[in-house]
């Protein structure tokens, strides 16, 4: 299930343990088991984003309004990193 990281915070790996801990920013949205997800939102890490898996009826999840700046703040986010991106080459030759 998916939640919204609301504190930087580490999950267990998804797929194999023995690979230690992967590292979350606020504003992202990892997809982790049932325990995890209750245990980061019982911890105040994370918020559920939908209301059928939130087992706290709703007072947990995350208002849409919230979600949605999150999607935003990620775009923005990617959007910056290629721009960053494209132009690091072309400072570099001008050394």
């Amino acid at each position: 299930m998916k939640v919204l990281i609301i504190e930087p915070t580490f999950t267990p790996h998804p797929t194999d343990t023995d690979l230690g801990p992967v590292h979350h920013e606020q504003g992202s949205f990892p997809d982790v088991d049932k325990d995890t997800a209750r245990k980061l939102v019982d911890a105040g890490k994370a918020l559920y984003t939908a209301k059928t898996d939130d087992p706290y009826k709703g007072l947990k999840t995350a208002p849409s309004e919230l979600i949605d700046a999150a999607v935003r703040a990620a775009k923005e986010a990617a959007r910056t990193a290629k721009e960053a991106a494209k132009s690091a080459p072309a400072a570099d030759a001008t050394a």
